[in-house]
């Protein structure tokens, strides 16, 4: 495996650290523990819904899109190209580009690409994952790009002890599916752990084979005021796109393919070192260094490679300060990124800095006021054609303000505003419409109020928000000899109203029910198609479960997941017909033990037939179609020392 020479230096800089903690080691294992109560604030005064380890344990789910996609507060979107390990999450209805208004998280690292790469789900082990909180609501003011319409932190685990985790799955499509999970900790406190994966499918149409492989290794040390910790990351995903149908092709078969040639292979490493350092009992020092390389080649028409890489630099001091939690921090990132084929050669090189602050102040033991506020600048160069660069600089300032009202441990209120933003990724400067030099930073502000209600039975939130967005991002997959690839252009303003209500209870010790229901009006505000609906953003989606234990040991989960009616992409106008709502149903049978389970899955039970992706054409009033996957089985075997 060929490294990177940064790789290089960010790992003599781990090691030296290492040597140095390992000298004045005197553990403490609590010592991550000792922000705690400003930790559980954080969240104080936005929607948020907690997955925790026991639930991502028993979960009948194989990879982190299809537990996402099962669980509140998340609607799935897949691309058109059929690639499960690259899935978007829309939160806060968004579309084709809800890869982009949307930020994952893992250890508070971006899991985000130079480009409009998707992230790939498939490299981060369930068995690793601690918890998940799903942030609905901007939070641009404290995470910073991309942080539109929400968030998705996922925290992983710490070994504190011997783990050993391995899953193995067969199913429809050809598919065979293997993880393995390995950590411990020494009494020196030296931490490891590892993780390797494998999934090979046909996935539901023809010429649609996908593999995906990834390996990934941490190690460190909880020294005496922190912990220092590196790792390293390899993912390989390689997958063949079957095209688009018309709608004859659709109707008589959904699983042909019409495009025997194209395919894309990508290979991404990342290395990442972090060190969360107490300064004093009521200070942390993070510390988030990171590099990464994606390379990758493929047919989309034509022949291409491609490379991109990043490196940031992220510090952040957290702390209270007379029962005042702050956070400070600062961001530096500095990428590239290159895209050959037969006809265009494009190189996009951009510095990024942010600085940003976030206060949360208790004006009363009953009343919190958060504010805080992001300045954030990026210069870029991009050349369509090399030779004829296009320099820009964008500059951001957004702020935050909210009051959060808790009269008893039940029952919490809270308003809020934040504004948001996202820089134009680096396909997307050299992918803009003729006549267009650089594309418009996207900004906007969002407006929100809700209700929270927990105990140890029921938990309830009802939410309403308006999110108004100025020269928002989009995709034109329309090809031209200029642009074979399609385009990136700005909407005039977009202003998003809508309602989410999520509902969790447990009747029983025994039987437990959850569901959530969102409205979104989305509208162009401004512009030629003032008043008209936002393309390919269903008006409505909604989520339902229920788990019930009914005898011991044994376990059946049924969830349903509900897309609605919307016009299909590049339907500005509204000119074109609506698409149908559906319905997606998913069953599983549980055997569950403390150290290992086994679950038979049928998904799309109904064998419901419809299309994740449809592209309207206005002069020939004709369709292209993506379709989902018809009825599949799975059967899945986890183990696990914990």
């Amino acid at each position: 495996m060929k490294l990177n020479p940064r790789i290089i230096v960010f790992a003599f800089f781990y090691l030296s650290q290492a040597v140095f903690a390992q000298g004045h080691s005197t553990v403490i294992p609590e010592v991550r523990q000792s922000n705690q109560p400003v930790v559980n604030r954080r969240y104080a005064q936005v929607q948020t819904t907690h997955i925790k380890r026991e639930e991502i344990k028993t979960s009948p789910a194989t990879n982190l899109s299809e537990l996402l996609s099962q669980e509140q507060s998340i609607v799935r979107v897949t691309n058109n190209s059929m690639d499960s390990s690259q899935t978007a999450l829309s939160i806060r209805g968004f579309g084709d580009n809800a890869a982009a208004n949307s930020l994952i998280l893992v250890d508070g690292f971006p899991l985000t690409n130079v480009s409009l790469l998707t992230p790939n789900f498939n490299s981060i082990a369930l068995a690793d994952i601690e918890r998940i909180d799903i942030v609905q609501g901007s939070q641009g003011s404290l995470w910073g790009d991309q942080a539109v319409g929400g968030v998705v932190n996922i925290i992983t685990r710490h070994p504190e002890k011997f783990v050993a985790d391995a899953q193995l799955g067969l199913g429809s499509f050809q598919q065979n599916y293997f993880n393995a999970l390995l950590g411990s900790k020494f009494s020196s406190g030296f931490f490891f752990k590892a993780f390797g994966f494998t999934n090979n499918t046909d996935n539901y149409r023809k010429h649609n084979h996908q593999r995906n492989e990834s390996i990934y290794g941490q190690s460190g040390i909880d020294y005496a005021r922190g912990t220092l910790s590196i790792g390293f990351q390899s993912s390989e995903t390689t997958v063949m796109f079957p095209g688009g149908l018309s709608q004859q092709q659709f109707d008589s078969d959904a699983s042909q393919a019409v495009n025997f040639k194209n395919f894309s292979h990508i290979k991404t490493q990342i290395l990442q070192l972090l060190d969360k350092h107490e300064l004093n009992p009521d200070l942390i020092l993070e510390t988030r260094i990171s590099h990464q390389q994606v390379d990758g080649d493929g047919v989309i028409g034509s022949a291409f490679n491609r490379n991109e890489w990043e490196n940031s630099f992220n510090p952040k001091l957290t702390g209270l300060i007379r029962d005042k939690k702050f956070t400070l921090g600062y961001l530096v990132q500095n990428s590239q990124y290159n895209f050959i084929n037969s006809s265009i050669h494009e190189r996009a090189h951009a510095v990024q800095n942010d600085v940003y602050a976030q206060t949360i102040i208790p004006l009363t033991n009953l009343v919190d006021l958060t504010l805080g506020a992001r300045l954030a600048w990026q210069y870029n160069t991009a050349e369509e054609i090399i030779g004829q660069p296009v320099d820009s600089m964008n500059r951001v300032f957004v702020t935050e303000q909210g009051v959060s009202y808790h009269p008893s441990p039940e029952w919490q209120f809270f308003i809020r505003r934040d504004g948001n933003f996202r820089f134009p990724k680096a396909n997307e400067e050299t992918w803009s419409p003729p006549g267009t030099a650089v594309l418009q930073t996207q900004t906007g502000v969002s407006y929100e109020a809700g209700i929270t209600r927990n105990t140890d039975k029921q938990k309830s939130q009802l939410n309403l928000y308006q999110l108004e967005l100025n020269h928002e991002i989009a995709f034109d997959p329309t090809q031209t000899p200029e642009q074979p690839f399609g385009q990136y252009r700005n909407f005039e303003t977009t202003r998003r109203r809508g309602i989410t209500l999520t509902e969790y209870y447990r009747l029983t010790p025994e039987f437990a029910l959850d569901a959530q229901i969102n409205y979104v009006d989305p509208r162009f505000a401004s512009g030629p198609f003032s008043g008209k609906r936002i393309p390919a953003v269903p008006s409505y989606t909604a989520n339902a479960g229920v788990n019930y234990d009914f005898i011991e040991n044994w376990r059946v989960k049924y969830s349903a997941l509900y897309t609605g009616a919307r016009f299909a992409s590049l339907d500005d106008a509204n000119i074109g017909k609506r698409l149908g709502g559906y319905w997606i149903s998913t069953i599983a049978l549980q055997y569950i033990r403390k150290s290992f389970d086994v679950s038979f899955e049928i998904d799309n039970m109904f064998n419901q037939k419809y299309s994740t992706y449809t592209l309207f054409t206005a002069p020939s009033n004709s369709y292209l179609y993506y379709p989902g996957a018809g009825r599949s089985y799975l059967l899945t075997i986890k183990t696990s020392i914990d």
